[in-house]
């Protein structure tokens, strides 16, 4: 017993002892192992945007959003759509034999867009404009099931930093591209 050592290690997870340095430098590099392990699951391979405040929310929370403002948006979108009407209805009066938005495009090189993604059409049964998605006042149609802005969203990154007597706002907003 002329060359007898004894190897230890002090980690803060725990004292490892041993009589041989090998075994030592691997209990050490099992350690290792599991603390970079739960290193890469516990940290978001996204970095929080600000250093005062962040925000930070992805594709599961849409329907909680949409639950919250179905009730405001819907009606909203829907006066939206039907703002375009009066003046498709004049261009249609007007101009039988032309589309009225593409009309209203050539004179105001401005095209009129449904807001619920639908399209502009004549209703010869009520002889006036209609939205393909929201209809028309006297004849309503209930909208897309999903909110268009928010649908599409996979995640949202907010983050605000106060820095040099000011406020820096940074936002990262990802989509599927369609």
């Amino acid at each position: 017993m002329t060359n007898f050592s004894v190897y230890y290690a002090v980690t803060p997870g725990s004292l490892v002892l041993t009589l041989s340095e090998s075994v030592l430098k691997r209990a050490l590099d099992r350690q290792q192992a599991r603390l970079a392990a739960k290193d890469s699951m516990t940290t978001n391979s996204v970095p929080w945007l600000g250093t005062n405040l962040c925000f930070r929310i992805n594709q599961s929370f849409v329907p909680a959003l949409e639950a919250l403002f179905r009730d405001e948006f819907r009606p909203a979108q829907q006066r939206l759509a039907w703002s375009n009407l009066p003046i498709l209805n004049e261009w249609k009066h007007r101009y039988p034999q032309a589309d009225p938005v593409k009309l209203h495009e050539q004179f105001w090189q401005t095209r009129l867009v449904c807001p619920g993604g639908g399209q502009y059409v004549w209703n010869e049964q009520w002889q006036t404009m209609e939205s393909t998605v929201y209809g028309h006042p006297a004849q309503p149609k209930p909208g897309p099931e999903s909110l268009l802005p928010v649908a599409n969203i996979t995640s949202v990154n907010l983050g605000l930093s106060f820095e040099n007597q000011g406020l820096s706002a940074k936002a990262v907003l990802e989509r599927v591209t369609r």
